[in-house]
């Protein structure tokens, strides 16, 4: 059987500020865009799925500019 990986690497100047977060806080492991749709120039909706603490990063998450609305499924 035949596979591909492919690993993607962003300079931290290219990262969304909760990328990074994840990046630079211990106890998170992946962070996977799902899905994401771009309504305007300024608007778009984003799914992401993330393992690691959930409190610490729905704390950042709720204190950043750029997010509108937020739901947090923890499991």
């Amino acid at each position: 059987m035949r596979y591909l990986e492919v690993c993607f690497h962003h300079p931290a100047t290219d990262r969304h500020p909760m990328h990074q977060f994840v990046v630079d806080h211990m106890g998170y492991e992946l962070a996977t865009l799902l899905y994401r749709y771009q309504y305007a120039a300024t608007e778009q909706a984003a799914v992401f799925h993330v393992t690691g603490p959930a409190e610490p990063y729905e704390r950042v998450l709720s204190e950043h500019e750029t997010v509108q609305e937020r739901e947090l499924l923890a499991w």
